[in-house]
């Protein structure tokens, strides 16, 4: 009785063993399950951060190659939009004579500019329609001219090669006739015949004084030149407007261009539109039966998104439709693939801290940068008799390309100099240091402002990229005689302001950038100044600087402002900051896009 007791009390141990070790085997098979869920979504989270770092890659080398080469479009062909021959010829209503002067303008622009990036540029009357069109090649003027009425296309001379001019002139004078006429500015893709395709930029020419519309400059541009290779293994570029979402241009599909983002690729539409989001981000959606990757980057100059879409069906396959089944085979195999998923999240982790640590690095050299490049600018204006000087600097980041100083030199004479170099940041933060270092050298041992600029425009040429240049601006007075002689070459005209007479006019005289060619002509204006009377001087990141609109600052309010302030008698700082103000006003919807500068002197007796 004893021993069954003893057997009955050792089976219902075992009965308990039994059940728990059911119990902890299901709760194992529950866990490996589970664990095994949990590293299947880890291992495709880790391939999706894969996608998106490689993406960033591919996203980051095209927006160099826009910046470089966008940028360098629109400072080239922002002189096209403001000469007063085009102006003229807009506002006149058909003056042949207007017209010979844009061509021979034209023509010299186009043999000045050494960019292959052009493939046409067209100007384009107030209602949208084609007036003169310009294949980007030396072409020969139609001597009969052309009229509005006809959209005539002027005639140019045929270069050998698979697309002369005239064939380029030809198949972008049809582009137009198949589009809406432009009512803005705008951006977007066309392919024209022998599938060259084209980045097409409208920007509206507006009147000086009143801001009206009196037309539009088309630039064609050879699409390859600006972007580079748009494909990279199994990614696809699409390049939309930031603000609007028309879509530029789509590597998936040619003929989406101009068509809204939102309703081609709904669910990437929605995120990229949201008016509140970080400047790059991570998109999964699916399209047509597929499943997407896309990694988008916002750009600041020009208004664009750039996205790597990435379909994601060669590397996950059918994996996703089948994991219930993954799930219950691969248990056997689950240390392989939990090896596999730490290796990899390993790899990952590894790779962030780089990151991480790499942008702590830089964080810590763009700070010393701006220290640096803050020092070559004065803390404090000159002390003379007679003069109230004052200047301001204010980059678009935290390095710049814009930079001011002053120089006292034997003979009682005075030089204020400003420069404004191609670009933003660390890009334009370096040759402007260059600079600054060639500028306080050369003025040691230039005699005259034109042996000034021809020596540092020489030394500039072998010492910049080919696409970097410097405009700069300098005024040399003397002391004694109250005269000043300024030179420009490429920065917006100066302001002369005459105490006398109570007028603000802007002196003219200008030049080619510094670094752009060899032994340039670079005159030379004297001005002889009275007490009240002051010099101004400005980059184009005081003019340019745009609201949310889009509306820029304009040459017309720097002009007001600048002339209220000198007939209020306000001293050289208190005129700087009412104009900063006024474009901090102006644009505080907005974060700032270039380097603002400005350089007042003021003769006080």
């Amino acid at each position: 009785m004893k021993s069954l007791m003893l057997e009955g009390i050792r089976f219902h141990q075992s009965l308990i063993r039994t059940h728990y070790f059911r119990a902890i085997f299901v709760l194992a098979v529950a866990a490996f399950a589970a664990l095994f869920i949990g590293f299947y979504k880890l291992v495709f989270s880790a391939i999706d951060d894969a996608l998106a770092v490689q993406s960033s890659f591919f996203v980051e080398r095209v927006r160099l190659n826009v910046e470089m080469g966008y940028q360098r479009v629109y400072r080239e062909t922002s002189s096209l939009l403001v000469n007063r021959a085009v102006v003229r010829y807009l506002s006149a209503a058909n003056s042949h004579k207007a017209r010979q002067r844009v061509n021979d303008f034209i023509s010299w622009w186009l043999q000045e500019v050494d960019n292959p990036a052009y493939a046409a540029l067209t100007y384009l009357d107030s209602s949208g329609q084609v007036i003169a069109l310009y294949p980007a090649q030396k072409y020969v003027d139609d001597p009969a001219g052309a009229s509005r009425e006809q959209n005539a296309v002027t005639a140019m001379q045929a270069t050998e090669g698979a697309t002369n001019s005239a064939s380029m002139a030809s198949m972008v004078n049809r582009s137009w006739a198949e589009l809406a006429p432009p009512k803005k500015a705008d951006a977007y893709t066309l392919v024209v015949a022998d599938s060259i395709l084209l980045l097409r930029t409208i920007r509206p020419i507006l009147a000086r004084r009143s801001g009206t519309t009196l037309g539009f400059l088309a630039v064609d541009l050879h699409f390859a030149h600006i972007f580079g290779a748009v494909t990279e293994t199994d990614r696809k570029l699409l390049v939309s407007q930031r603000a609007s979402g028309a879509i530029i241009f789509d590597g998936l599909v040619e003929e989406h261009r101009q068509k809204d983002i939102a309703a081609i690729y709904p669910t990437l539409g929605r995120t990229l539109l949201k008016p509140e989001r970080t400047e790059s981000l991570k998109v999964e959606f699916r399209h047509e039966n597929a499943d997407y990757s896309a990694y988008a980057v916002d750009l600041e100059d020009p208004a664009w998104t750039l996205t790597a879409l990435v379909d994601k069906t060669s590397y996950i396959g059918g994996a996703s439709s089948t994991g219930l089944v993954l799930i219950v085979t691969a248990l056997l195999f689950v240390a392989i693939a939990g090896t596999s998923i730490i290796v990899l999240s390993r790899r990952v982790e590894e790779r962030t801290e780089k990151l991480v640590a790499a942008r702590d690095r830089l964080e810590e050299e763009l700070h010393a940068a701006h220290e640096l490049q803050m020092g070559l600018m004065p803390r404090q204006a000159p002390s003379i008799a007679g003069l109230d000087i004052a200047g301001k600097c204010q980059p678009a980041a935290q390095v710049g390309g814009d930079f001011f100083q002053y120089f006292e030199l034997e003979g009682k004479r005075l030089i204020i100099a400003m420069a404004d170099v191609t670009g933003h940041g660390m890009r334009a933060a370096v040759p402007t240091m260059v600079f600054s270092g060639l500028l306080t050298n050369q003025i040691s041992y230039s005699h005259t402002v034109e042996d000034l600029f021809l020596q540092l425009n020489r030394s500039l040429l072998t010492t910049l990229e080919k696409r970097t240049f410097i405009c700069f601006a300098l005024g040399e007075m003397d002391l004694d005689s109250n005269l000043i002689r300024l030179a420009n070459s490429g920065c917006p005209c100066p302001y002369f302001y005459c105490a006398r007479d109570n007028t603000l006019e802007e002196v003219t005289t200008g030049a080619l950038p510094l670094g752009l060619r060899r032994d340039p002509d670079y005159p030379v204006q004297e001005l002889a100044m009275a007490s009240g009377d002051r010099i101004i001087v400005c980059s184009d990141g005081i003019i340019e600087a745009s609201d949310a609109d889009g509306e820029l600052f304009g040459f017309e309010r720097v002009a007001d402002l600048l002339k209220m302030g000198c007939e209020r008698g306000l001293g050289a700082q208190e005129l700087i900051d009412s104009v900063f103000a006024a474009v901090g006003s102006h644009s505080s919807d907005v974060e700032q896009e270039d380097d603002q500068t400005m350089v007042v002197l003021s003769l006080t007796h």
